[in-house]
């Protein structure tokens, strides 16, 4: 892992996972995709799948209440917008998602 500024970020590749990084707090994983002038395009991993604000408070209500599954969002890419300058980031190199897809195949296995 690496951390970088916004500068360096923004030279980064589509597909680049990362985590918003200010010292000692690391925000939810994210994925990057177009680098616009002033801005980027990316996705964080960490909600259920919805098709609006309300649909996803309203899936989350409903799963604390009652345990309801539902499967991730993972088609929910929008702008960035937070132009901090000072952002820094944490990015992922290849073999640290490499270690990563193992954790996660581990987890795979012992899912129930």
């Amino acid at each position: 892992m690496r951390i970088v500024n916004l500068e360096q970020f923004r030279a980064l590749p589509e597909w680049t996972v990362f985590r918003k990084f200010r010292p000692m707090v690391a925000e939810d994983l994210q994925f990057k995709f177009e680098t616009w002038e002033h801005d980027f395009i990316c996705m964080p991993v960490d909600m259920p799948e919805s098709h609006s604000s309300e649909q996803l408070f309203d899936r989350l209500g409903e799963m604390l209440a009652t345990g309801v599954s539902y499967p991730l969002n993972v088609d929910c890419a929008g702008r960035d917008g937070l132009f901090d300058k000072e952002q820094l980031f944490l990015i992922y190199e290849k073999a640290d998602l490499a270690a990563l897809r193992g954790l996660i195949d581990s987890a795979i296995e012992h899912a129930e």
